[in-house]
């Protein structure tokens, strides 16, 4: 997304600064959920019971697998983790355990 180009090619000259805002915000609504999961994860604390399941079903569970790649690549929100039908996947892969 460029969302600058306009605002740079034209000769308003308060243009740049409220695309580049408009930029900050659009980047924050669609990353900041992965820097906060990366910043948390980086710290070194041991994997909570549901990031456990998650990693072990990710390992034997294709849709499983493909959620969290999603997530990790940036294609979808951490949050998507949470749909039930990953989550029904999740417990279930964890029963087989």
């Amino acid at each position: 997304m460029d969302a600058t180009a306009a605002a740079l090619a034209g000769g308003e000259p308060h243009a740049p600064d409220a695309a580049l805002d408009r930029y900050r915000r659009t980047h924050q609504r669609r990353l900041g959920p992965h820097h906060a999961t990366i910043a948390d994860l980086a710290t070194g604390r041991p994997a909570n019971p549901f990031e456990r399941a998650m990693y072990a079903a990710a390992a034997h569970d294709e849709r499983v697998f493909e959620a969290f790649e999603a997530v990790g690549a940036r294609r979808k929100s951490p949050a998507s983790v949470f749909d039930p039908r990953v989550l029904a996947r999740v417990v279930r892969a964890e029963k087989t355990r």
